[in-house]
């Protein structure tokens, strides 16, 4: 059986000593300093070798379809109407495609609904308290060439490998028509 060690001082000391020698346990009754603590927590890293993984093999690289190509996969087709190229939201860098509707939507590959929703754009991480859970809404400062625009997004999970957004009435003037 391994040693009990204890971390207690004064009247709890005494305690401990009296119900562990009732018990015929190996003890050993510690008073809990800075050092102790230390050396107890260095004494729990085990020397166990760990075992060895099998080496993965190496992703192949997948080819990125042209922006005429490209097409999200949770928006249905016929619905898309152009890509757009790429455009920032919040500071991030990301597609835009435009979708015969009223309202924009920022497609994230993470998210994290609840009370303080998250989700991740690249390498971000944004967080808010929506409004309402099941149907998230978030204020993003969208940039396209020279134009600047705030305005709110429902955020939605997408089935894509990147995050994307889909371009609706509420940010089309963002993108003058040739």
């Amino acid at each position: 059986m391994a040693k009990v060690i204890v971390l207690a001082s004064g009247a709890d000391a005494d305690a401990v000593n009296a119900a562990l020698e009732a018990a015929s346990l190996d003890f050993e009754v510690v008073e809990p300093t800075a050092s102790n603590l230390l050396h107890i927590v260095i004494g729990m890293v085990g020397d166990e070798p760990k075992e060895e993984e099998e080496p993965k093999e190496p992703k192949e690289p997948k080819e990125e379809p042209s922006e005429e190509e490209s097409t999200p996969e949770d928006v249905p087709s016929e619905e898309v109407q152009e890509s757009l190229g790429m455009i920032r939201v919040n500071g991030e860098l990301m597609r835009a495609v435009k979708k015969n509707s009223r309202d924009s939507f920022l497609n994230v590959n993470t998210l994290i609904a609840g009370p303080k929703t998250s989700y991740i754009v690249n390498e971000s991480t944004f967080s808010f308290w929506p409004a309402d859970v099941a149907n998230p809404m978030q204020r993003v400062l969208v940039e396209h060439e020279t134009h600047k625009v705030s305005v709110e997004v429902h955020v939605r999970n997408t089935t894509r490998a990147e995050p994307y957004i889909t371009i609706g009435a509420d940010l089309a003037s963002l993108f003058p028509t040739k």
